[in-house]
């Protein structure tokens, strides 16, 4: 049997369960903002020597003369471990990605090729893989 809910009562199911999906990722959002060094870069398998900054504010990246907006951050999916990020690239593509953070630290591991990692490492040698440890400069 269909029952039928007021409006009222579906806004406070999907809200409720909005946060339990999305549950610590909007506090994840608010922690990430703030200014970052690149402290690590691996891409395809190979450490890229870098010394570049990062600069995460409400719903984006930004980094040289770039900028990656935030669309998603989610709790693990199912069999997941860690917790999933989606960013939209400034010509409408969207990168997966895990990410791990602390107040100091950010890690990131992102594919450009539609499949999310598994893990923080491009040991897939996979050249649409990087990963990313980044270190709160503020």
């Amino acid at each position: 049997m269909l029952r039928q809910f007021s409006p009222s009562i579906l806004s406070l199911i999907l809200f409720l369960a909005l946060n339990v999906q999305g549950q610590g990722t909007r506090d994840d959002l608010a922690r990430m903002d703030g200014h970052w060094n690149i402290s690590y870069l691996e891409w395809g398998y190979h450490v890229v020597p870098t010394q570049g900054k990062l600069n995460i504010t409400e719903h984006s990246f930004s980094f040289g003369g770039g900028t990656l907006e935030i669309q998603t951050l989610a709790a693990p999916q199912a069999g997941g471990k860690y917790k999933e990020i989606n960013l939209k690239t400034e010509n409408g593509k969207t990168l997966k990605g895990i990410y791990y953070l602390t107040e100091q630290e950010l890690w990131l591991c992102v594919n450009a090729q539609g499949q999310r990692p598994e893990s923080f490492t491009t040991q897939t040698r996979n050249l649409g893989t990087w990963f990313l440890k980044l270190k709160r400069i503020d």
